[in-house]
């Protein structure tokens, strides 16, 4: 007996990337235009948020430095405007983890601000 492949759609996303993701295409599946996207990294100095941001500057995205709470005080608040593509999205975490790390801080994630017009809300 031959078994049939399952469709994509009806999997469940693997990834948190992948989910936030799946949840914008079924509010916005025609999404065509960029939308700011923000990255969330948190540092225990201000120098390390600091650094952070410069190398995130030096990638094109604008990044500010904000007193946090907890354990690592600093939030380097990185943002972008792109589409959101799990691929693309993949490719940041990584990066994104692996400069948290560099500084001794920890990545936690992005949001997408989804206007009207292009792509909803998360």
């Amino acid at each position: 007996m031959k078994r049939k492949q399952p469709k994509l759609r009806n999997l469940e996303p693997s990834t948190p990337d992948a989910a936030v993701v799946a949840q914008i295409r079924k509010l916005r599946p025609h999404l065509s235009k960029p939308c700011p996207i923000r990255f969330f990294l948190y540092f225990p100095s201000e120098d390390a948020a600091t650094r952070s941001a410069n190398e995130l500057r030096d990638r094109d995205f604008t990044a500010d430095i904000v007193s946090s709470i907890g354990k690592l005080k600093w939030l380097c608040l990185a943002s972008k405007d792109m589409i959101p593509e799990i691929t693309t999205l993949a490719t940041l975490r990584g990066s994104m983890i692996e400069l948290a790390f560099k500084y001794g801080g920890e990545y936690d994630g992005w949001e997408a601000e989804l206007a009207d017009d292009s792509v909803g809300a998360t």
